[in-house]
């Protein structure tokens, strides 16, 4: 539901509406939420933290924007050493999903 409020899909777009559902299915736990309660947040301290626990999932998507918030130092301190290692098992997260396809 909150994608469709974020699209505009068959209802009016609302952000706001948006955030706060994908904000409630993070707290219940849905690691796409949690997700994308990352890329909605301007706070890069708040988005580290809702990518990381993603990322501990092995879900690549989320691995790589953990991996970028640490080559940049952006929500943390810069750990180049941390950024190579996430972007490597987000490609190895990756590349399992697609043989399951």
């Amino acid at each position: 539901m909150g994608k469709l409020y974020e699209s505009g899909q068959g209802v009016y777009q609302n952000l706001v509406r948006a955030f706060e559902i994908c904000k409630k299915s993070a707290n219940k736990g849905f690691i796409d939420a949690q997700y994308k309660l990352g890329c909605f947040d301007i706070d890069r301290k708040k988005a580290f933290d809702s990518y990381k626990v993603a990322a501990e999932e092995d879900n690549g998507e989320e691995q790589k924007c953990l991996a970028f918030l640490y080559d940049q130092g952006e929500g943390t301190e810069k750990d180049l050493e941390q950024a190579i290692y996430l972007y490597k098992e987000a490609i190895k997260n990756d590349v399992k999903k697609l043989k399951k396809i």
